[in-house]
């Protein structure tokens, strides 16, 4: 990566680049398996040195995309669940206490 540029040559001694590549179980093709997870690590390399994708669509996009191993998408947590609440005091003032506390 420093060869072709893609990390400046002046940070080599200052960055640590700590990498994490899924394999799956069941793969064979061990030239494969290099080859993908080489040129998706210089992609994410590039990527990041360009400051791609910026904070702000990051940001949006973090809590929207569907989870690639679970299948779903993580709950929303900008928008909190609905949250009922029964009371069963006679107290209107209690009860106005406990509603002034909820979130």
């Amino acid at each position: 990566a420093v060869e072709e540029g893609i990390i400046p040559k002046d940070k080599v001694e200052d960055w640590v680049i700590v990498c994490s590549v899924f394999v799956h179980p069941q793969a064979k093709d061990y030239r494969r398996i290099y080859h993908y997870n080489y040129g998706a690590t210089k992609l994410a390399l590039k990527r990041a040195l360009a400051k791609y994708p910026s904070l702000d669509k990051i940001f949006y996009d973090k809590d929207r995309a569907k989870h690639p191993i679970m299948g779903f998408r993580v709950p929303r947590l900008w928008r909190p669940p609905y949250l009922q609440i029964a009371f069963d005091i006679p107290s209107l003032k209690r009860t106005k206490d406990i509603i002034n506390v909820l979130p």
